[in-house]
């Protein structure tokens, strides 16, 4: 008799309890998504004949950054009507006016992204290695706290000049660890 008492209680408790408990465990809390706005990419590089390329890195850099689903996100062209200009096509936005404007919004994290170098050496095979350093901080705009930083280098061999692949390697590389750390 006391086997079988033993045997029903086990029975209840693992169809009953064990369940909710299980679940009670490994249940994780919703998933609280900071709004965020990406400045546009700032060529530090010394060479002024990526500024083209750049100004199309920053809407690369937040497509990725979207397709990570961990941040709500402001439409740069927002932004850009705020101002009053179109930042994504024209590098000369004002950094005051951007981040008056990234606030008005309600922002609470701002990403700045800069292209620090690209360097390009010729192989023995007669292709171009192309190595591309990008580097990324992700901020609070509440207290200016840096949430994380982090730079990447992409080096890539191509038998042309063109550092847009490299580059955007680099800038998915970048958002796939934004994403990861930005909690």
């Amino acid at each position: 008799m006391k086997k079988l008492i033993i045997v029903i209680v086990s029975i209840v408790f693992v169809s009953l309890v064990a369940p909710n408990g299980y679940c009670a465990f490994f249940s994780s809390k919703p998933e609280i998504k900071y709004l965020l706005a990406v400045m546009p990419v700032e060529n530090l590089s010394g060479d002024d004949n990526y500024n083209d390329l750049l100004a199309s890195s920053s809407d690369i850099l937040f497509k990725n950054i979207y397709k990570k689903n961990k941040f709500r996100l402001i439409e740069m062209d927002k932004i850009g009507d705020i101002i009053g200009e179109d930042f994504v096509s024209n590098m000369l936005y004002n950094k005051d006016q951007y981040l008056k404007a990234v606030k008005s919004l309600g922002a609470e994290v701002l990403l700045y992204c800069s292209l620090r170098a690209v360097n390009v050496e010729k192989t023995s095979r007669g292709k171009n290695k192309i190595k591309v350093i990008v580097d990324a901080r992700l901020v609070r705009l509440l207290n200016g706290e840096i949430i994380c930083m982090e730079n990447v280098i992409q080096v890539s061999k191509m038998k042309n000049l063109d550092i847009s692949v490299p580059l955007n390697i680099a800038l998915k590389k970048l958002a796939k660890f934004i994403a990861r750390s930005a909690y």
